[in-house]
């Protein structure tokens, strides 16, 4: 069964795993996310949800490795109708794949 992972974000750029009690990093979130769980990750100091700026910079990172998909993914955004979500869904898989086969 998937769960809801709760990761804290502190002002040292420090990220807490809450189940694990454990200090984290950007590498885990996306793992979680990876194996169908989701992910909460809420600023420390405010208590704000900060979930979409944390995965929006995961999506950065991992297209650093393969920048010809950031155009692609950025035209779909643009279009902007349901329909596209799947084939960003499909790009950002296509970016995970690519990256975990150059670390092979």
């Amino acid at each position: 069964m998937y769960k809801k992972h709760i990761f804290k974000y502190y002002e040292n750029r420090k990220i807490y795993n809450t189940e694990t009690k454990k200090l984290s990093n950007y590498c885990e979130i996306l793992q979680s996310l990876k194996d169908g769980n989701n992910v909460q990750v809420i600023y420390n100091k405010t208590g704000d949800d900060i979930t979409h700026h944390i995965l929006f910079q995961i999506l950065i990172s991992e297209m650093k490795h393969s920048p010809e998909y950031v155009v692609k993914i950025f035209k779909i955004l643009l279009l902007g109708d349901e329909k596209n979500l799947k084939k960003i869904q499909k790009a950002i898989d296509e970016i995970i794949l690519e990256n975990e086969s150059k670390t092979l």
